[in-house]
């Protein structure tokens, strides 16, 4: 304990400084300057943060709320100083070679401590299992939560298992498992229409036979099978081997239930023969496919197609994305095509090319989502060197006109980001992305961005999901979806230790409105909300024992951009209003009274 007397002697010791606010109302109106004053907190050489994680968590437990504060304070300060300092471009321009990038440096792989200003939860495992991978989450409009996902331990038999919680994402029960002796799955995923979820796969048979599959549930506690079938031509197994089988629906413009599905399918009696398939079922009677469309067929030359995508916009717009690796490669790169449809399928148009095919990289990976209440689309795509092959670059290609011409803008830059998963909630609040993150040090991050639904190339900067940043799956990218219920972000991926997978989950409550975050000293009897309407925000309080009161707004490294108010005040109500010149971004405005600290968060869209 010899450390930690030196902790608390230093935290004791701090002194925090600030400049006072400004009180023009003479009614109860703050309105003050922006101030750039940071507290001055020294950390001693013999700091141990986890043990200070450690007694912070008992004094906050034991009530002991000032030694809790303190060392609340110093923790963000050891963070701060320790993070690691990445790049983002939020900008990029026209494709180049790496070498001839020009990137900008801003504070992309920043951590903060959670009990300080928690952005994410804590991980939760999903399912106890080990040998659990391929996960994809999905979110009813009452909030319910389904995963499904693949579980198969070594020497065992595969099987589909799809879980279920209605608390958030903090705990899961087994809803639906799927075993068949000597059978492969490959795939799993989930969509939502209608709140019914619709479940597809690849069925791999004993004599290495292929089957796409798709099954609509009625959801529960146990999931009730509604309809059944294959979106192939024949719907029975075949020697062609299906990859990348992908299954939507058209979301809120759910008219005529349309459930739209889109392979890849290898032709065994051609050499390097892809075809690219599209498939329509009407009424969600996923037993019957009325179309059937084979929209490319490549052969010979070392040509294929592969990682087909599709996503549905406004009205019946939609959007199919595939990877294309051309001939005399690397003569030509490998680059990510494109056809739209504008009746649900009914007719297709020739392909176009959402990223270059000369630009001397290779783009693939693709990940595509539309707004459903205009003409917006994003298509983020992993983008490295042709020759030679170099660290991993994810580059947002956005659309303003439905399909019809397509933009290159940096996303994220440098180290290796890649398996990147994009998605658009039925209101059409926002782009919702998550990716991985490799950084120089070792470190596997599950990164998170968030993106304008009126100009596709507006994004946040990346925040770290997962706590564990060690061990990630390099094969199964994150998948994220949008919790109606919840009004919040919720993100599922793999963690692979030991050639052993874990699936887990975490989530987060924030929109471009402001939501509440206890820290430390949680005031249950006194008032703190942030109301935010453009770039101004008005900030409400009580105060029921008379002090000093400090409101300062931090960024999302842990910086201190303003201090907002700091002085003494009177029991009773206040408030003040406060004109930001935010970037986009998550912002923490934090209350400090006698009673305790508050901070509540906001997502800022430029």
């Amino acid at each position: 304990m010899k450390a930690f007397s030196v902790i608390i002697l230093t935290v004791m010791s701090l002194s925090i400084l600030y400049s006072s606010g400004i009180d023009y109302s003479g009614g109860g109106y703050d309105f003050a300057p922006v101030r750039y004053e940071n507290p001055e907190i020294v950390i001693p050489d013999n700091f141990d943060i986890n043990l200070a994680n450690a007694e912070f968590h008992t004094a906050r437990e034991n009530g002991n709320m000032e030694t809790a504060n303190l060392l609340s304070l110093q923790i963000n300060q050891y963070w701060k100083e320790n993070r690691v300092r990445g790049y983002d471009p939020l900008d990029h321009g026209s494709s180049v070679n790496s070498n001839q990038r020009e990137t900008i440096e801003l504070n992309e792989d920043q951590k903060l401590p959670k009990d300080y200003a928690p952005l994410w939860g804590d991980d939760v495992r999903v399912d106890p299992r080990d040998y659990m991978r391929d996960g994809n989450v999905v979110s009813l409009s009452n909030g319910e939560l389904y995963c499904v996902a693949i579980y198969h331990p070594s020497g065992g038999d595969y099987t589909i298992v799809t879980n279920r919680s209605t608390d958030d994402g903090q705990n899961w029960s087994v809803c639906h498992e799927y075993t068949a002796s000597g059978y492969t799955f490959l795939e799993p995923r989930l969509s939502v229409a209608d709140d019914t979820l619709i479940q597809s796969y690849i069925i791999v048979n004993p004599s290495n036979e292929f089957r796409a599959w798709v099954r609509v549930f009625e959801p529960g506690a146990s999931l009730n099978s509604i309809y059944f079938g294959s979106p192939t031509q024949t719907g029975s197994f075949q020697d062609n081997p299906i990859s990348d089988l992908r299954v939507t629906n058209d979301g809120p413009n759910y008219s005529a239930k349309y459930v739209f599905a889109t392979w890849t399918e290898t032709n065994t009696s051609g050499t390097d023969s892809t075809w690219v398939m599209f498939a329509r079922s009407n009424d969600m009677d996923v037993s019957t496919w009325n179309i059937h469309d084979t929209l490319r067929i490549s052969s010979g030359n070392g040509i294929y197609y592969d990682e087909t995508r599709i996503a549905n916009g406004d009205g019946d717009n939609l959007v199919l994305a595939a990877h294309l690796h051309p001939n005399n490669y690397p003569y030509y790169d490998e680059s990510v095509r494109g056809w739209s449809s504008s009746n649900g399928g009914g007719s297709w148009s020739t392909y176009f090319n959402i990223t270059p095919s000369d630009n001397d990289l290779d783009e693939s990976q693709p990940a595509i989502a539309g707004s459903h209440n205009n003409n917006n689309w994003a298509c983020i795509v992993t983008q490295e060197d042709t020759v030679p092959v170099s660290d991993k670059n994810l580059v947002n290609y956005y659309s303003t006109d439905n399909g019809a011409n397509w933009t290159e803008a940096g996303w994220v830059y440098p180290d290796s980001n890649y398996l990147a998963y994009v998605m658009v909630d039925y209101n059409s609040t926002a782009f919702y992305a998550v990716f991985r993150k490799d950084l120089a040090n070792g470190d596997e991050e599950v990164k998170f961005k968030q993106g304008n639904i009126s100009n596709p190339n507006s994004w946040t900067q990346s925040v770290t999901v997962n706590d564990n940043v060690n061990n990630l799956s390099g094969v199964y990218g994150p998948s994220v979806c949008y919790n109606y219920s919840a009004d919040g972000v919720c993100v599922l991926w793999n963690d692979y230790q030991s050639s052993i997978y874990s699936l887990w989950f975490d989530n987060m409550s924030w929109t471009t409105g402001v939501e509440e975050e206890p820290v430390v000293g949680d005031i249950n009897t006194e008032i703190f909300s942030v109301v935010q309407n453009g770039r101004s925000f008005r900030i409400n309080y009580s105060v029921t024992v008379p002090g000093n009161v400090s409101i300062n707004i931090f960024d999302i490294s842990g910086r201190n951009i303003a201090n907002v108010l700091n002085e003494y005040k009177q029991a009773g109500t206040y408030s003040l209003n406060y004109e930001s010149d935010f970037s986009s971004g998550s912002y923490f405005f934090t209350i400090q009274t006698s009673q305790g600290i508050q901070t509540k968060s906001t997502f800022f869209v430029k």
